[in-house]
């Protein structure tokens, strides 16, 4: 691939209501690199995703760009409410533009102490779509909760990593890495009782959403939101054949658990 290749990416940026609210050719980190004001709005606030590979020209790319315009334009004028919706979000052609960093997969069975979370790359029910703009905050608590953990703490395992990896995209992609506080200083939090529940710090709370359906589950407490420990964000990972579900362990906490 030539450094022009590179820069043959197509993305599009989909607002807080659902609308397609931009689209546009550049390399794997443009979207978050700096637009309009109204473009980097729909880019930060909303969902972004990319084309999985560049395109072989900026002939082909913009031919691409301008067809899906096209497209949207018609499609918003004659039936708003597509059909093929999830074909659109989930196509193996396009990705989420999540935290993007060159380098080899990190792989599993180099990583110790860490507890594993995967995130589907939408929104979850208000709260935000991790991507390569997402706020520091934000990030964090769309990550560290709620989860069934409560093993691992009765346990006290030697956790000091969560690893949030991308679910439902290949290949697997860090989304951030954080250090975490001991696994004694975890809690539960049960939103429809919050006189039951440990506070979270007072300066997260803005970020912290509220479901119509309370939330509830173990809360993974970090020392800070700093998300690119040991420089992994944004990485290629491979499980090497581990599959768990929403959650899982390196291999040297899944030795010891009893």
């Amino acid at each position: 691939m030539t450094n022009e290749d590179s820069n043959n990416y197509l993305y599009i940026g989909k607002r807080q209501n659902g609308q397609i609210g931009y689209v546009g050719i550049g390399g794997a980190t443009r979207p978050y690199g700096g637009h309009n004001d109204e473009a980097d709005a729909v880019l930060r606030n909303g969902e972004v995703w990319m084309s999985s590979s560049p395109f072989s020209s900026r002939k082909d790319a913009e031919m691409a760009e301008s067809l899906l315009i096209r497209a949207l334009t018609w499609a918003a004028e004659n039936s708003p409410d597509l059909a093929n919706i999830a074909k659109v979000n989930y196509s193996k052609h396009l990705i989420p533009a999540l935290p993007y960093k060159d380098g080899p997969p990190i792989r599993y069975s180099e990583v110790r102490n860490a507890l594993f979370v995967k995130i589907r790359p939408g929104q979850l029910k208000g709260r935000i779509a991790p991507h390569g703009e997402s706020g520091e905050l934000d990030l964090a608590v769309r990550c560290n909760r709620w989860w069934p953990l409560g093993k691992a703490q009765q346990e006290n395992r030697d956790i000091k990593y969560l690893i949030a990896i991308t679910a439902h995209v290949k290949p697997s992609r860090i989304i951030g890495i954080w250090e975490t506080n001991p696994v004694s200083d975890w809690w539960y939090e049960d939103q429809s009782a919050p006189e039951k529940s440990r506070q979270t710090p007072e300066e997260w709370n803005s970020a912290v959403p509220m479901y119509e359906v309370p939330a509830k589950g173990w809360v993974a407490t970090l020392k800070s939101a700093f998300a690119d420990v040991h420089g992994w964000q944004g990485r290629e990972f491979d499980w090497e054949g581990y599959k768990p579900q929403n959650v899982g362990y390196s291999a040297d906490i899944k030795g010891a658990s009893k």
